[in-house]
Protein backbone atom coordinates (compact mmCIF):
# COMPACT_ATOMS: atom_id res chain seq x y z
CA UNK A 1 0.00 0.00 0.00
CA UNK A 2 3.10 2.27 0.91
CA UNK A 3 4.49 2.57 -2.14
CA UNK A 4 1.84 2.27 -4.38
CA UNK A 5 -0.42 5.05 -2.76
CA UNK A 6 -1.49 7.27 -5.45
CA UNK A 7 -0.99 9.92 -2.42
CA UNK A 8 2.97 11.05 -1.77
CA UNK A 9 4.18 9.10 1.45
CA UNK A 10 7.58 9.33 3.11
CA UNK A 11 9.20 8.43 6.38
CA UNK A 12 11.18 10.74 8.03
CA UNK A 13 13.71 9.50 10.99
CA UNK A 14 12.36 11.76 14.19
CA UNK A 15 15.90 12.11 15.90
CA UNK A 16 17.43 13.56 12.36
CA UNK A 17 14.52 14.78 10.50
CA UNK A 18 16.33 12.62 7.31
CA UNK A 19 13.96 10.91 5.10
CA UNK A 20 14.42 7.16 5.27
CA UNK A 21 12.01 5.84 3.04
CA UNK A 22 9.28 7.56 -0.02
CA UNK A 23 6.93 6.02 -2.17
CA UNK A 24 7.40 6.37 -5.93
CA UNK A 25 4.23 9.42 -6.11
CA UNK A 26 6.60 11.11 -4.26
CA UNK A 27 9.50 11.19 -6.36
CA UNK A 28 6.99 11.70 -8.99
CA UNK A 29 5.51 14.27 -7.41
CA UNK A 30 8.59 16.15 -6.88
CA UNK A 31 10.24 15.68 -10.14
CA UNK A 32 13.26 13.25 -8.10
CA UNK A 33 14.66 10.15 -8.15
CA UNK A 34 14.42 8.34 -5.29
CA UNK A 35 17.90 8.05 -4.39
CA UNK A 36 17.84 12.62 -4.51
CA UNK A 37 15.18 12.33 -1.63
CA UNK A 38 16.36 9.85 0.76
CA UNK A 39 18.60 11.03 3.30
CA UNK A 40 17.73 14.31 2.82
CA UNK A 41 16.16 16.44 5.53
CA UNK A 42 12.59 16.68 5.13
CA UNK A 43 13.27 20.57 5.77
CA UNK A 44 15.24 20.85 2.91
CA UNK A 45 12.44 19.57 0.29
CA UNK A 46 10.32 22.34 1.19
CA UNK A 47 10.45 25.78 -0.62
CA UNK A 48 12.25 29.10 1.03
CA UNK A 49 8.92 29.93 1.70
CA UNK A 50 7.84 27.50 3.68
CA UNK A 51 10.79 26.24 5.24
CA UNK A 52 10.77 27.81 8.65
CA UNK A 53 7.58 26.24 9.17
CA UNK A 54 8.54 22.55 7.84
CA UNK A 55 11.47 23.08 10.74
CA UNK A 56 8.88 23.64 13.44
CA UNK A 57 6.74 20.88 12.65
CA UNK A 58 9.73 18.62 12.52
CA UNK A 59 10.70 20.04 16.15
CA UNK A 60 6.58 19.78 17.21
CA UNK A 61 6.86 16.01 15.52
CA UNK A 62 9.73 15.18 17.95
CA UNK A 63 7.98 16.87 20.56
CA UNK A 64 4.27 15.53 20.36
CA UNK A 65 5.08 12.68 18.00
CA UNK A 66 2.41 14.29 15.51
CA UNK A 67 2.00 16.95 13.56
CA UNK A 68 -1.65 17.86 11.98
CA UNK A 69 -3.19 20.43 10.33
CA UNK A 70 -0.10 21.89 8.56
CA UNK A 71 -0.05 23.30 4.90
CA UNK A 72 3.52 23.37 3.84
CA UNK A 73 5.03 23.99 0.18
CA UNK A 74 7.47 21.17 -1.93
CA UNK A 75 9.97 21.78 -4.15
CA UNK A 76 9.15 20.60 -7.21
CA UNK A 77 12.28 20.21 -9.88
Amino acid sequence: FYHQSPDMYCSVDASTGAVVDCNERMCEQLGLHRNEIMGRSMVDLHSPATREIARLCVEEFRVKGEVQDRELELLRR
